[in-house]
């Protein structure tokens, strides 16, 4: 069987296009799924490092106040503020708190004191962005250690938050 020039020319297109995709789908496709894997870690790290100025900057602004000004609340203190504020605003944005879980153990940071608190809170995405608004104006320094959100099969927003109070 003889083969023309012009199909020798075909088949060499065909192998070369053959040769593009296979190269593309699994050389290049893979790398530009690894790349939007690393650029979403590194927004997860930008986040975080955020999330690290701003209590840092928080904690300087508590220790440049005066401290004969400043009159430390004992932890029973700190505890009840904290709860009460949180129960109040719950209430009021109408969200169904889950569970609220003070960890009493004190740690110490520089000259000041944290305490841990663990809250699970349902309800809309608008009340939960409320929610989370009226712990940044709170009266006592709330720094949000974490923060989670999930949604249920009736588009209930759950939200997961641990909170360090300083004191």
């Amino acid at each position: 069987m003889k083969v023309s020039k012009r199909e020798q020319w075909l088949l060499l297109g065909a192998l070369c296009i053959a040769a593009a995709y296979i190269l593309q789908q699994y050389v290049f496709t893979a790398q530009f799924k690894a790349i939007g894997v690393l650029k979403d870690e590194i927004k997860t790290v930008e986040l975080s490092l955020l999330t690290a100025r701003a209590k840092e900057k928080q904690l300087k602004s508590v220790q440049a106040k005066a401290p004969e000004k400043i009159r430390r609340k004992t932890k029973e203190e700190l505890a009840l503020d904290v709860i009460s504020y949180l129960a109040d605003n719950i209430a009021y944005l109408d969200l169904n708190l889950v569970s609220l879980k003070p960890h009493y153990s004190t740690t110490t940071v520089k000259q000041a004191s944290l305490m841990k608190f663990d809250l699970i809170v349902e309800g809309s995405y608008n009340q939960v962005y409320k929610f989370m608004s009226a712990i940044e104006q709170s009266p006592n320094l709330l720094v949000v250690d974490s923060f989670k959100l999930g949604r249920k099969k009736n588009n209930t927003i759950t939200s997961s938050v641990a909170i360090s109070a300083y004191y």
